[in-house]
């Protein structure tokens, strides 16, 4: 029995379907394939210049514009909440830190500013850690008053 002309063609209709219909198709597949990868490429090196920026802005130390005592070390406390932040007492005054400091009792502190109007609280190992900004008063006026006589 010979098979029909009509049933062969069949049969080899599926196998032809499993194949990429031409040429084209396979390149189009490998350019959407390199196009992603150079997009990915392109967002990982953006990332990685804004880490670098934020680290730089962040780290980075500017010239040091002046240095004052800070007086001896009374006290130091942490204040945990919402936002944490560290008080030291010294017996010069009182000053918030960006974050929890060990420094020893009696110990010399130093009042660091830097160019870029951070301001820093160093120990005798110039160990520094940033004080907290204070808040800025957008036109906030002080009023004075005097009286004539």
């Amino acid at each position: 029995m010979a098979p029909e002309a009509g049933d062969e063609a069949t049969a080899v209709a599926p196998q032809q379907a499993a194949k990429p219909k031409s040429r084209l198709d396979a390149i189009q597949r490998r350019a959407l394939l390199s196009a992603l990868l150079v997009l990915a490429i392109g967002l990982g090196m953006a990332a990685l210049l804004l880490t670098a920026g934020y680290m730089s802005y962040r780290y980075g130390e500017p010239r040091v514009v002046s240095t004052v005592p800070a007086g001896r070390v009374l006290g130091v406390q942490l204040h945990v909440g919402l936002f944490s932040f560290g008080l030291v007492e010294t017996d010069t005054g009182f000053y918030a830190l960006e974050e929890g400091v060990s420094f020893l009792k009696g110990e010399m502190l130093t009042l660091v500013e830097r160019e870029n109007r951070n301001r820093f609280l160093c120990d005798s190992g110039q160990h520094c850690t940033r004080l907290l900004r204070p808040m800025e008063q957008g036109g906030a006026q002080t009023m004075t008053s005097t009286s004539s006589p």
